[in-house]
């Protein structure tokens, strides 16, 4: 990884009634994992590392012109576009590159858990490798490599309808298997994933209270 995105929320909370002017509100700083933060200004780069760019606010995402989006409180509910005179919090993605200069001195895998396990509140949010007080849930993944003792070819012949399957003419088409790549310990490759997802309508309600309670799953390697 020798490219990152370092991204900061700044938002603000207001009393009912009350207007977004600078002394009727607070200011909140938090990263997308929902943690304080400093504000953006003291935001350092870290040793290894040099900016590249300014802070630029995120307008690409559902937001106002202004890059703000809206929720009843900052804690509950869901952030959306459009402002409701009953809405008392607000929040904009602030975004700054960063690139790599040299190999970084901390070694990332010292501050993993011994035993693999991450760490997070509940399973359908996002897991850490360092243990919070918050923590309520912890999982770690477990690998076993199956190597074939006989020549196997790279694709499989499937048949179409497999009542034909012991006729000559049978139709067949050819299917890749998945490949799974892996790099020696001394050539890792790193990557940055960021999955978005903006809008999801027209859900059923699969709950009593009437409500579905969506959630998406994206898997990576």
């Amino acid at each position: 990884l020798t490219v990152f995105r370092e991204t900061v929320f700044e938002g603000q909370t207001r009393k009912p009634g009350a207007q977004w002017t600078a002394s009727s509100t607070e200011t909140w700083w938090q990263d997308e994992r929902g943690d304080d933060s400093p504000p953006m200004d003291e935001i350092q780069c870290k040793e290894g590392w040099q900016w590249t760019t300014d802070w630029i606010l995120d307008i690409k995402r559902a937001v106002d012109s202004k890059g703000y989006e809206y929720a009843d409180e900052a804690d509950l509910g869901s952030y959306g576009p459009v402002e409701r005179n009953y809405h008392l919090a607000r929040r904009r993605l602030w975004e700054r590159v960063r690139e790599r200069t040299a190999a970084e001195t901390k070694d990332k895998e010292e501050d993993r858990d011994p035993e693999g396990w991450e760490y997070s509140k509940l399973f359908t949010t996002k897991f850490h490798v360092k243990e919070k007080t918050f923590d309520m849930v912890r999982r770690r993944r477990w690998n076993r490599k199956l190597v074939s003792d006989v020549p196997v070819p790279i694709t499989f012949t499937v048949y179409k309808d497999l009542d034909d399957k012991d006729k000559d003419d049978a139709e067949t088409f050819n299917m890749a298997p998945r490949v799974m790549t892996e790099f020696p310990a001394n050539n890792v490759k790193k990557y940055q994933l960021r999955a978005y997802l903006y809008q999801a309508r027209g859900l059923l309600g699969a709950d009593p209270s009437g409500y579905s309670d969506p959630y998406a799953r994206v898997v990576f390697g």
